[in-house]
């Protein structure tokens, strides 16, 4: 369930929407973050952000630092708790990956 989440989620959020009018490829919103309210049914069941977080050095190279996250409520967290971070890094020039890590908490794992 969170995995599609985070999928559906990464690809309606239209980061960098502006950059697709834009001449200039090069240049992600750094600092920009999105909060999203996490519902089961009626259930207030978490929130999920993903934000863009200053660039970083990764091998020689300046990239853009990319995280989400998700994590249940207190209330949600009797039922199925989740604390999942998400990162990559991306080249700021060439916008290719240079690396991903994810940490996934949920439920029993």
């Amino acid at each position: 369930m969170i995995k599609n989440f985070i999928i559906v989620l990464i690809l309606s959020l239209g980061l960098g929407t502006n950059i697709l009018y834009s001449n200039d490829l090069s240049q992600l919103p750094v600092g920009e973050r999105l909060k999203y309210l996490v519902r089961w049914g009626m259930i207030e069941a978490g929130y999920a952000t993903l934000e863009i977080r200053q660039p970083v050095n990764i091998r020689n190279t300046t990239a853009y630092y990319l995280v989400s996250q998700a994590y249940s409520n207190s209330f949600f967290d009797v039922l199925y708790r989740v604390r999942d971070l998400n990162e990559s890094w991306l080249d700021t020039g060439r916008l290719v990956s240079l690396g991903y890590n994810k940490t996934l908490n949920e439920g029993n794992y």
